[in-house]
């Protein structure tokens, strides 16, 4: 990722956050012009929401790829509803520990974020959650990236239901509330179709939107060693067989107790195909930690 970087003394450049040294940069990536800033005034470890003043975020703009990645590897699409007879809403929901590809989504999307503190040693949750128009906004973006089949339906039900809003009364709130509440059912049984076995592995070529996905698994549930071999783990096959379409290998992992657990699925690589990997995914990363500008 090439960045050029400026000191910058606005308060707009952080959106919601305020406070601490600012850093305005801007990104050319493979087209996208992007503009983003940072807050690093303290460690992430000791963060605070932003009504508690000092924050850590990293915002830029990101590929639909890049989202689709971290949709299907650490994200949730739903349909939420606040009880009573408040009506049911299109939910997308990206929790990480991990906080600069939530800040970027955040930035991209115009989206809010909320921060859940953990006990130690486990890390702060930064959750980033888009409801109504704004998730439809965000799956319209991301659907055509998307690789597990049950996201894919679960898109697809919410982008194409109607959710123009009226003002009726009486009978016609109880006809909308019954189509939502066939939508939420709907959506949950497709949640439950999930592929029971690994696809065959198709070979795929190294585009640009297929770096960027690769870029938004890495950063979601990837395993990156210091050597620069790649490991993922997932419950879902197909996302498996399409990571083994770019190199490396594939398999099912008998689980410990299969009785009471799903399948798991691993796809990993040697040193040698791990680094032309993140070598080519490397202007999407944005965990530098798994970057190949921390691999030995």
């Amino acid at each position: 990722m090439r960045i050029r970087t400026k000191e910058s003394t606005s308060p707009a450049a952080c959106g919601a956050y305020r406070g601490g040294s600012q850093q305005q940069a801007e990104v050319d990536t493979a087209g996208w012009w992007v503009a983003h800033s940072a807050i690093t005034e303290g460690p992430p470890n000791s963060l605070k929401t932003k009504r508690g003043g000092v924050c850590y975020t990293f915002c830029m703009n990101v590929h639909p790829a890049y989202a689709a990645g971290l949709i299907d590897g650490e994200g949730s699409i739903m349909l939420l509803g606040q009880g009573g007879d408040r009506p049911l809403r299109p939910s997308v929901e990206i929790s990480m520990s991990d906080f600069e590809p939530i800040e970027a989504v955040t930035a991209t999307w115009s989206l809010f974020t909320r921060l859940y503190k953990r006990s130690v040693p486990r890390k702060p949750m930064l959750q980033v959650r888009a409801k109504g128009h704004k998730a439809i906004e965000l799956l319209d973006d991301v659907r055509p990236f998307l690789v597990i089949e049950r996201r894919k339906r679960g898109a697809k039900l919410l982008t194409d239901f109607d959710w123009t809003y009226s003002r009726g009364r009486g009978s016609h709130q109880a006809k909308r509330r019954a189509s939502l509440v066939a939508l939420r059912d709907a959506l949950h049984a497709q949640n439950k179709l999930r592929v029971e076995r690994l696809p065959a592995v198709k070979p795929r070529r190294r585009t640009e939107q297929a770096m960027a996905y690769l870029a938004g698994i890495i950063d979601g549930e990837g395993h990156v060693t210091t050597r620069g071999r790649l490991d993922v783990w997932s419950t879902d096959p197909e996302l498996i067989a399409w990571l083994g379409g770019l190199g490396g290998s594939c398999a099912e992992v008998t689980p410990k107790k299969p009785e009471q657990e799903r399948a798991i699925y691993r796809w990993w690589t040697k040193q040698a195909e791990g680094r032309s990997l993140l070598t080519a995914a490397d202007e999407h990363i944005l965990v530098r930690r798994k970057s190949i500008d921390a691999v030995d």
